[in-house]
């Protein structure tokens, strides 16, 4: 983990990090552009509104992104339960196959 600095919303913030520097660079460049589409949608709001409404839309994001992999691990277990049974009679077929020779 390391030390960096984070410029958003006009204020400096330090946080303990194993991301990259680019990576940091994108998550900074991407919350401070989400803040500013925030702003301009709420121009009434003040700072606090607006990082709620942030905090929100990344939740439903991420609740959504759960709900995604979810689906897919689903569909992963049924892949794996169908090349289970396909797997099973292709055996069977060449028992039958080799038997009869």
């Amino acid at each position: 983990m390391k030390t960096v600095s984070l410029h958003l919303a006009g204020r400096k913030y330090t946080m303990q990090t194993s991301l990259s520097p680019e990576s940091v660079s994108r998550m900074e460049k991407n919350i401070n552009e989400n803040l500013a589409l925030l702003q301009m949608k709420h121009p009434s709001s003040d700072l606090i509104d607006i990082l709620v409404f942030s905090l929100i839309e990344k939740w439903e994001q991420l609740v959504t992104l759960e709900k995604e992999l979810e689906e897919q691990r689903l569909n992963k277990e049924k892949i794996r339960l169908k090349l289970r049974k396909l797997s099973s009679q292709i055996e069977e077929k060449l028992k039958e196959l080799t038997a009869s020779q």
